[in-house]
């Protein structure tokens, strides 16, 4: 009695595949997902960095760094440098091209 399981080995297999492809197919949009989140987020910190990089730069040197075009990571980060009236910097700005085309900035003013 116990030997006579032949035709239950291909379901059993067929349905486990299933079972695979169904869970699979549930979480392949959500590590895509994450994965853009984790390229965004990393953009976000460079850019962070390159600002508070160009601030404390400011604060040394009394002046913009002139540095207006940083490639990091093979994405563009554009530096651009607000003076007042006295042509002092006022505000920096980081722009870059963020997840899906979208254009993105970091602002900080300097002291």
């Amino acid at each position: 009695m116990l030997n006579r399981n032949e035709g239950y080995f291909l379901v059993e297999m067929v349905l486990s595949m299933a079972a695979i492809l169904m869970a699979g197919s549930f979480l392949l949009p959500y590590s895509i997902h994450v994965r853009s989140q984790l390229v965004q987020s990393r953009q976000d910190a460079d850019a962070i960095h390159i600002l508070y990089d160009e601030l404390m730069y400011i604060k040394q040197a009394g002046q913009g760094s002139e540095r207006n075009l940083i490639v990091k990571d093979g994405f563009e980060y554009n530096v651009t440098v607000a003076k007042d009236g006295n042509d002092l910097p006022r505000e920096v700005c980081v722009h870059y091209e963020g997840d899906h085309q979208k254009d993105s900035k970091k602002c900080a003013y300097a002291e």
